[in-house]
This record gives structure tokens, C-alpha cells and sequence, in this order.
């Protein structure tokens, strides 16, 4: 049963994906990401994810289903506002 419009459905965002390889990834992180991947990312989905609130760029590859993001952390902590 689908929900009604407006109870609880959320809109897919319009994404185009194409192939992009992640840069400067750290070395501790780069040991664990899949030898053979095909990156993929969507600047759309970047946006959709962050909400434009802060910087993300995130990746997904299309052989393995893995994602790989590279972002901050967008709470302030109670000690740095």
C-alpha cells in the first residue's frame, strides 16, 4: 500500500551519476576502498544528502555497492559553536 500524498511519501531526488574517482583520500582510509572500483558520484545527491548545509561529496562504486564519503562534521560541538 502506497501512503497518500503528503503522509509520510518522500520525492526521490533526480540524480545523474557518472564516473568520478575520489582525490586525496587519506592513506589510512585508501587501504580498506575495493582495488578494482568503479567510482561513481552526483553533485544532485551531494546537495540532497547535505542539504547544501554543509561540504560532502560522497561516491558510490558500482561494482561492490560501497560507498565512500568525504565530508565534515556539520553539528558544532558544544565546546566550539
Amino acid at each position: 500500500m502506497r501512503p497518500a500524498r503528503g503522509e509520510g511519501a518522500q520525492r526521490s531526488p533526480v540524480v545523474d551519476f557518472t564516473a568520478s574517482v575520489p582525490r586525496n583520500v587519506p592513506a589510512a582510509v585508501a587501504e580498506f576502498l575495493p582495488g578494482q572500483a568503479r567510482w561513481m558520484h552526483s553533485a544532485a545527491y551531494d546537495r540532497h544528502l547535505t542539504g547544501s548545509a554543509y561540504a560532502g561529496r560522497f561516491f558510490l562504486d558500482a561494482v561492490t555497492d560501497r560507498p565512500y564519503f568525504d565530508t565534515v562534521n556539520p553539528t558544532p560541538q558544544p565546546d566550539n559553536p
